[in-house]
């Protein structure tokens, strides 16, 4: 059992919501200001605020967050505290402008640093490895994504990063202003099968229209990169979908933010391609 309530923007305390409740508000752009979070586990909790920045860890039944001072939540964690075998505490938030941020468990931050967004409202379960939205979930955490697209399954991922280094003498023996490192380059295939599998097509090719600039997790991981080529094959092996080859490259941005709003898919996946399960998250 897990329950919550919020402060919020106008509103102040809100009741106390259980099990997966929306706590906080939605489609009123109204910040969260306070948690606390009430259990019969052990846990831990602690935020990202406003011109704070981190605060410490607080424990359930404290406030986390700060009351009275009209300052936003940016961005969230919560983990149990020696938790017993299987059970995890999954979670999200509502945050300004992105609505609903990935799920996530075990400690692995939601919401935003560095963009000024507030948050508005969070989900908090307390699962176990027998729940089928979870077993669900956590499969697909497994998987490797650009975007939003998960792919059904990944057979390959190269990834490149060259630098030309000059062929002149250097003075001094600094070599650090006589290299030109080249952007990252990666090829990935796999295939994606389901009844969705059109759509996904259909959204990696509007991907490619609109030279979106993307994240790919898998194995590695790949910020700011765009497609270059997407090619995709049928067989009667996939009937229900297709096989694709995919280039990616990286897009040198000079200036911007830092944005954890998808970190949780990105450290819970990438923990569960190398340790083979399901792994607690601490990183911030």
């Amino acid at each position: 059992m897990i329950d919550g309530k919020a402060h919020v923007q106008n509103v102040g305390w809100t009741d106390f919501k259980s099990d997966g409740e929306t706590i906080g508000t939605t489609g009123l752009g109204l910040r969260l200001e306070a948690l606390i979070i009430e259990s019969d586990y052990n846990l831990r909790l602690k935020a990202h605020v406003q011109n704070v920045g981190w605060q410490g860890w607080v424990k359930r039944s404290e406030v986390c967050g700060t009351v009275g001072k009209a300052l936003r939540m940016e961005a969230f964690r919560i983990e149990l505290i020696d938790p017993p075998a299987g059970k995890h505490v999954w979670y999200r938030v509502h945050v300004e402008n992105e609505g609903w941020t990935e799920w996530a468990i075990d400690g692995a931050i939601v919401g935003s640093v560095g963009q000024s967004l507030r948050m508005e409202a969070v989900e908090i379960k307390i699962v176990d490895d027998t729940n089928v939205d979870f077993v669900q979930w956590s499969d697909d955490m497994k998987k490797c994504k650009i975007g939003d697209v998960i792919f059904s399954t990944t057979t390959g991922e190269d990834a490149t990063l060259t630098c030309d280094i000059t062929d002149k003498p250097i003075e001094g023996g600094n070599v650090a202003d006589h290299g030109d490192f080249k952007p990252l380059t990666m090829s990935i295939s796999g295939v994606i099968i389901g009844d969705d599998a059109q759509e996904k097509k259909e959204t990696i090719q509007k991907y490619m229209s609109d030279i979106a600039v993307l994240r790919y997790v898998g194995i590695e991981t790949a910020n700011n990169v765009c497609i270059t080529s997407f090619g995709i094959s049928r067989s009667v092996k996939i009937a229900n979908g297709f096989a694709f080859t995919m280039a990616l490259k990286e897009v040198r941005i000079t200036t911007g933010v830092v944005t954890v709003i998808d970190e949780a898919f990105v450290y819970t996946q990438q923990n569960n391609l190398k340790n083979g399960g399901l792994q607690a998250v601490l990183r911030e």
